[in-house]
């Protein structure tokens, strides 16, 4: 049985040159998916766990750190370049990235009518569990939960996966 890739693989040889290119074309970058943010939202948690091996047995501890502690972080006490995009010397748009600031901040410098926060949300109360802790005492803290995660992950890590490389 071929699997499905094989068979969009034999249909596009099919297809005429001109049409091939067009069928192959990578997505837009004004793509409607999530794809994108999935996948950094993704890659920032894995940065800041480390990339060992997660058990499944510590999924729930992992969960509760990346809801309670980096989320937290990443959004209230991590500064990120946010883009403006100004006109390319070949009329393509082009992104520079001038302006450093935290997610919150970026939030609240926007209008009320464009926020779309939940409704039992209101911007009052993030700036004030922002204000809970400073940056670096965020940090001491989050870095005491990635160490107590990490000790999980490796005493609930399987034998085969707590072998060094040969």
């Amino acid at each position: 049985m071929l699997a499905r890739r094989d068979i969009n693989r034999r249909r596009t040889a099919r297809l005429p040159a001109k049409l091939r290119g067009e069928f192959t074309m990578p997505p837009s970058r004004h793509s409607p998916g999530n794809a994108l943010a999935e996948s950094k939202n993704g890659a920032v948690a894995r940065k800041r766990m480390g990339y060992q091996f997660l058990p499944s047995a510590a999924a729930a501890a992992g969960r509760v750190f990346c809801r309670g502690r980096l989320n937290p972080c990443a959004n209230f006490h991590r500064a990120g370049a946010f883009a403006s995009l100004t006109p390319g010397s070949r009329g393509k748009p082009g992104k520079q990235h001038k302006q450093w600031r935290a997610h919150l901040e970026t939030l609240a410098a926007l209008p009320a009518e464009r926020r779309s926060l939940r409704p039992a949300v209101s911007l009052a109360a993030l700036e004030k569990q922002a204000r809970t802790h400073s940056d670096a005492a965020f940090a001491e803290r989050l870095q005491a939960r990635l160490s107590d995660l990490q000790r999980t992950c490796k005493d609930l890590a399987p034998t085969w996966a707590k072998q060094p490389p040969a």
